[in-house]
C-alpha cells in the first residue's frame, strides 16, 4: 500500500541475522525502498561465525546475497 500512495519504506531492522536476511531480500524487491536501519556495527562479534552466509554490511551497505536461499545459504 505504501508504493500506492508514493510513500518510502524504511524497516526497523533491530532483531538479529534472521530478520536482518529478510528484511534485505525484501528492500531488494521493493521500488520505493528508502533505507534499511542495522545494527551489525555494534553486535557481538561472534555472531558472524554462526552465521556465515548472511547478509553483512559492507562500507555502509548490505550486500545482497548471490546464492539461493535466505542470506544465500543455499547448499
Amino acid at each position: 500500500m505504501a508504493e500506492a500512495f508514493y510513500v518510502s519504506v524504511a524497516p526497523h531492522n533491530c532483531d538479529g541475522p534472521l530478520k536482518a536476511m529478510i528484511s534485505v531480500h525484501l528492500c531488494a524487491n521493493i521500488p520505493n525502498f528508502l533505507i534499511l536501519e542495522s545494527f551489525e556495527d555494534h553486535d557481538v562479534a561472534w555472531r558472524c561465525d554462526l552465521t556465515p552466509n548472511a547478509p553483512r554490511v559492507k562500507n555502509g551497505y548490505y550486500e545482497l546475497p548471490d546464492r539461493a536461499g535466505l542470506g544465500g545459504g543455499g547448499g
